[in-house]
């Protein structure tokens, strides 16, 4: 293709169509732009978008900025300042925004701006059953009173991105689980397991300890790091939540994938893994015998499941100004004002109380912006938990306005054994409970509705 295009180039000087020689000769036009599958490992290609000479492009957390991406165009060639760039090979780093110049076989040139966007992709809970008020049953008998739980809506707002445990070449006895989702890569057993079934028993450590263990994985196979990674490091409450099951329906004693985790720590003697969020000397951590969050003191014993990757990027959000609050990151639609407050600027009156079925019905019943609404599971729920805010309520009361000073829970959609659902707890202090608690379906708590992903 490419000599026949210079041969139309050079002939058009003999008689061709000087408008068409000049189109041709000075055509330098990026005419897509991508991170691809292939190149990075995610379970789909992050397109660009091309406006003009400005490309936008998403692209998940984990992988870092240093990017390979996948271009075409029209042209002679394509070059970052002064190194030419090859399609698919040449690699980058995006951590500011990238100029990308097309040179036209005439000489000429245009730059291209690339802007790369670092996004959090939130994962399904793996929840495949529906509930009502006494027992597990089935989803379209619940769907009338209880509506859009989470086991009705699968694979939502993302199916899980965990794989199945491998090795990465030249390292075969480092066993992982790569996240196809986020771009993060797990160390398949605890801290103090070894091998592919993750043989012994796990290592009780304090958050200073099992933060050095994670990072000391950095310095293994003679500096390259452990299964040939670098960036290794404690989970944050997100991912540690999100890599937990809540699947089942019964009162289930460990929410650990025993197929993707062998060998998963006894729920009696290590329940809690360490995350790397803190919280004024209290270390945030996440329960696999009852999927519970809670802060705990730093000096206490867990477990450490370590791993690598780019940490998560800080919030960023934005106030739609029609009631509504769009999570960048996640893509995420949230309701600015829960359910039973005024929905203007700051969310006047107070929250309504109510039990499961009604916060259920109450968001798919509510018109607002255009949206479709639902009660938020779990895991979309944690993404607004903001440890790092020095503020009792652990939410941003910037886009949140009027949020209880004192202790409040939200319902979420996510129900796992009888008469249970999991709520998100927002304690006014920190050595109080900050995170996820199963309580009764038929008990009154708050409610804010969520739509999307965009």
């Amino acid at each position: 293709m490419l000599l026949n295009t210079i041969s139309r180039q050079f002939t058009s000087f003999c008689g061709l169509n000087s408008n068409n020689n000049a189109n041709s000769l000075g055509s330098k036009i990026i005419t897509s732009f991508r991170f691809a599958s292939g190149q990075t490992g995610l379970n789909k290609d992050y397109v660009g978008s091309i406006s003009g000479t400005n490309i936008n492009i998403e692209i998940p957390y984990g992988l870092g900025l240093n990017l390979v991406p996948t271009f075409e165009f029209t042209g002679k060639s394509v070059s970052v300042g002064s190194v030419e760039q090859t399609s698919a090979s040449t690699i980058n780093n995006f951590a500011s925004n990238s100029i990308y110049t097309v040179t036209a076989f005439d000489g000429t040139t245009q730059n291209y701006t690339v802007n790369v966007y670092q996004i959090t992709p939130v994962a399904d809970t793996g929840q495949t059953n529906c509930f009502n008020y006494g027992t597990p049953a089935s989803c379209a008998t619940t769907s009338a009173s209880f509506p859009n739980q989470d086991g009705e809506l699968q694979n939502f707002p993302n199916a899980k991105g965990t794989q199945p445990i491998t090795t990465n070449s030249g390292y075969p006895n480092d066993p992982i689980n790569k996240d196809t989702l986020k771009g993060i890569v797990w160390k398949t057993c605890h801290e103090g397991q070894t091998g592919s079934g993750c043989a012994g028993t796990a290592s009780n450590l304090d958050h200073t300890s099992a933060t050095t263990a994670c990072n000391n994985l950095n310095s293994l196979n003679s500096g390259a790091g452990y299964a040939g990674l670098k960036n290794w490091r404690l989970p944050s409450i997100q991912e540690l939540n999100q890599l937990m099951e809540y699947n089942g329906s019964t009162n289930n004693t460990n929410y650990w994938n025993s197929t993707l985790f062998p060998n998963p720590p006894s729920s009696n003697t290590s329940p809690f893994a360490w995350s790397s969020s803190t919280l004024i000397g209290a270390g945030a951590a996440m329960s696999h015998n009852n999927q519970y969050i809670t802060n705990t003191a730093t000096s206490s014993f867990n477990r450490a499941h370590c791993v690598s990757g780019f940490p998560q990027p800080s919030f960023d959000m934005v106030d739609n100004g029609n009631g509504t609050i769009l999570d960048k990151r996640t893509k995420l639609i949230w309701q600015k004002c829960a359910l039973g407050q005024t929905n203007d600027a700051s969310c006047t009156g107070t929250p309504s109380l109510q039990n499961w079925s009604n916060s259920l019905l109450g968001c798919k019943n509510l018109t607002l912006a255009g949206k479709s609404w639902r009660l938020p599971n779990v895991n979309e729920m944690v993404t607004l938990l903001d440890l790092s805010l020095l503020s009792t309520q652990k939410i941003n009361a910037t886009y949140f306005p009027n949020f209880s000073a004192a202790g409040v829970a939200y319902d979420t959609s996510s129900a796992n054994q009888q008469n249970v659902v999991y709520n998100q707890m927002f304690m006014p202090s920190a050595p109080e409970f900050q995170g996820i608690s199963g309580k009764g379906v038929s008990n009154n708590y708050n409610a804010r509705c969520v739509a999307g992903p965009e």
